[in-house]
């Protein structure tokens, strides 16, 4: 976890200041180490727990390490911290860093408790809709992830905000309604016919997923208003809910 902070932190650098292709480029290390460790481990006795915890954390400690080297030498300014911003940094990073938790919490409290209550087929198909599901993020991701260095350097903030949250919108709302008419098919085509059980929460979680890229839109369109303490009021305000339906809902409909 901590390799991965502060493999995110440096690379997120580079995004803030509009180096999309570094920080692109910087996000595949710690997958393509991974996809490599996996490949190389299958078939082997080395293909354990033990093992591949040692080379996820070698993954994520090589990401880290090539991050920090390269924003080092390719940020500008000086290495000492100005004092004079510690105040104003801390205002807006401190809710940011607040919201994770509710946000992480809203999104996987659903599988903590399903792992306690429910069997593990009923577990097993409900992770695998909630994999197909993911598909309907990335291009809302992508705006997203523009929000904030795209708003914060803009003249009229206020009026760009709303339009990069419609075209969030508009781009969240396609690729739900393209991907949940390509569940009933794609899904089992994928994952296998056994897995044609999951088909009903899938078409849930296709839903479910293009609220959250709404979602991650509005929330990075906020903080690039400077508005960090409004996502942090949403996300305890959802995970309020969360809290309250998960534990009434799921043993009664299950997944």
């Amino acid at each position: 976890s901590m390799n991965l902070a502060r493999s995110e932190g440096n690379s997120q650098a580079l995004r803030g200041v509009g180096h999309f292709r570094s920080w692109n480029a910087l996000r595949l290390i710690t997958p393509l180490a991974w996809l490599a460790t996996l490949v190389a481990v299958q078939g082997t006795s080395h293909a354990n727990v033990p093992t591949l915890a040692l080379g996820f954390i070698g993954a994520t400690g090589l990401a880290a390490c090539v991050s920090h080297v390269y924003a080092w030498r390719m940020l500008s300014g000086p290495s000492a911290p100005n004092r004079h911003l510690v105040r104003p940094m801390l205002a807006y990073s401190t809710p940011t860093m607040m919201a994770a938790m509710p946000q992480w919490l809203n999104l996987r409290l659903d599988q903590l408790i399903m792992i306690v209550v429910l069997d593990i087929r009923s577990l097993g198909l409900y992770v695998v809709a909630m994999a197909w599901s993911t598909a309907v993020q990335p291009l809302a991701t992508v705006i997203a992830h523009g929000a904030v260095p795209a708003l914060a350097s803009a003249q009229d903030r206020h009026r760009k905000a709303r339009l990069v949250y419609r075209a969030g919108a508009v781009v969240a709302i396609a690729t739900s309604l393209v991907v949940l008419a390509a569940t009933p098919m794609m899904l089992p085509l994928i994952f296998g016919a056994e897995f044609r059980s999951a088909l009903p929460a899938a078409l849930v979680l296709v839903i479910a997923s293009g609220i959250t890229s709404l979602n991650s839109v509005g929330a990075e369109c906020l903080r690039g208003l400077g508005r960090p303490r409004s996502v942090l009021r949403a996300e305890c305000v959802g995970l309020a809910v969360t809290a309250i339906a998960l534990p009434a809902l799921i043993p009664l409909a299950g997944i």
